[in-house]
């Protein structure tokens, strides 16, 4: 069963067994890339949301406790990504966009 398994890699590579981390990164990188690019604006900004999400996802193995799927998990990792590094980027086009004031 492809869930059990993930639990089992995820808790070897939290425990810093190399191989087990590189099954993982080898199973989710594809469709974490897929999925983020989709709904990025740029193929740079996917790249760079995606490696954001599997880092922080595999500094956070030891919390992943197997009650959903790996993949579910790493999926709610990079939706909460992107609304964040969509919002910082609205953010940053907002500030750009706001005419210079000048000083007195």
């Amino acid at each position: 069963m492809q869930h059990r398994n993930d639990l089992e890699l995820a808790r070897r590579a939290a425990r810093g067994d190399r191989t087990a981390f590189a099954a993982l990164f080898e199973r989710c990188f594809d469709p974490a890339y897929a999925f983020v690019r989709r709904r990025a604006r740029t193929r740079e900004a996917a790249e760079a949301a995606t490696e954001r999400v599997l880092a922080r996802a595999f500094e956070q193995l030891a919390v992943y406790d197997g009650s959903i799927s790996f993949s579910a998990w790493l999926l709610a990792l990079l939706k909460a990504e992107l609304r964040t590094s969509t919002a910082r980027s609205d953010a940053a086009v907002a500030a750009e966009s706001q005419p210079a004031v000048p000083r007195a």
